[in-house]
């Protein structure tokens, strides 16, 4: 069983349930809030653990379905944040473009598709109003979250470039790089 108490960062990348009690979720969100555990939120993080309400919260979003697996144009919205200063004002990228629901109204995005880049005639399209993000941060309490729907194919952990929107990411939640 893994421990909260001590841990400085959690990252999250799983899909469906995980095996914690209710004491150790309620760790994760006491920890983060206090700002002793920072989390970060990758890929499929928002396709999880439907059984825990807080959850949402915890990572920002929750998963609407991914209709689209394609090279996007996505627009850096916040070009002075540390996951993605490196990346100039638009940045081209083959993923899975996933759709969110319930995404936090206090949610900063980093990164969101541009306008026009989808076919939203696809099976399952639904256009969210506030559009296609796929890269976000917020806080909670005094804690942070860093979320990127990014990262489903291999050549991803290879990249430079994706490696580095990480590692922005994560200084960020620690408080770091800033």
């Amino acid at each position: 069983m893994p421990t909260f108490a001590s841990a400085r960062a959690l990252a999250l990348f799983t899909i469906g349930e995980t095996p914690w009690t209710a004491t150790q979720r309620a760790i994760v969100i006491e920890r983060l809030r206090a700002n002793a555990l920072a989390v970060v939120a990758i890929h499929s993080a928002t396709d999880s653990c439907y059984g825990w309400d807080d959850y949402g919260t915890v990572v920002g979003a929750r998963f609407d379905g991914h209709p689209w697996t394609k090279t996007v144009a996505l627009d850096v919205t916040e070009p002075v944040h540390p996951a993605t200063r490196h990346l100039g004002s638009e940045w081209k990228w083959h993923d899975e473009v996933y759709q969110f629901r319930d995404l936090r109204p206090d949610a900063r995005v980093l990164l969101k598709v541009r306008d026009g880049e989808l076919d939203l005639s696809a099976p399952g399209a639904k256009r969210p109003e506030y559009g296609f993000p796929l890269s976000w941060c917020f806080t909670e309490g005094e804690g942070r979250v860093f979320s990127t729907s990014l990262g489903h194919f291999p050549g991803a952990w290879e990249s430079p470039t994706y490696l580095q929107h990480l590692t922005g990411g994560l200084a960020w939640t620690l408080g770091e790089g800033e």
